[in-house]
């Protein structure tokens, strides 16, 4: 869904991609480490012990079974979440397919330590190492 006004991207458009430019040219305020998953991950298993750690993705985190295993591994008791509309929902700028494609290679290293470390990656990232 785009939302332009009087023929021209929005100002939300204008400024995600002015932030798209500066991540992808390394430009950004973001510090590395907290989007560096490989590093995360790498020193979480090393840090805590296996049967203490629990790893998933949010894209297969959000169902029932997930939550309920995710509750186990805790000791809690599950409670089923309320899961039947959407929270906190942002407003959605679509990018084009080449600024999709530029975004993916720079995150590149990411999806393969992810991979390496996990031994899978979500189907969403997997569609998105396709493009």
């Amino acid at each position: 869904m785009q939302a332009y006004s009087l023929g021209g991207p929005s100002r939300l458009e204008r400024n995600a991609l002015q932030l798209l430019e500066r991540f992808i040219e390394n430009r950004n305020s973001i510090k590395p480490i907290r989007y560096d998953y490989g590093f995360m991950l790498k020193n979480a298993q090393v840090a805590v012990p296996k049967e203490r750690l629990y790893i998933n993705f949010f894209e297969t985190f959000m169902s029932q079974a997930e939550i309920k295993k995710f509750c186990e591994f805790m000791g809690i008791d599950h409670i089923p979440a309320k899961m039947d509309e959407p929270r906190l929902v942002g407003r959605k700028v679509e990018l084009a397919v080449s600024d999709r494609i530029r975004l993916r290679d720079s995150l590149k290293d990411q999806y393969c330590a992810v991979e390496e470390i996990l031994g899978k990656l979500p189907e969403r990232w997997c569609e998105t190492l396709s493009l």
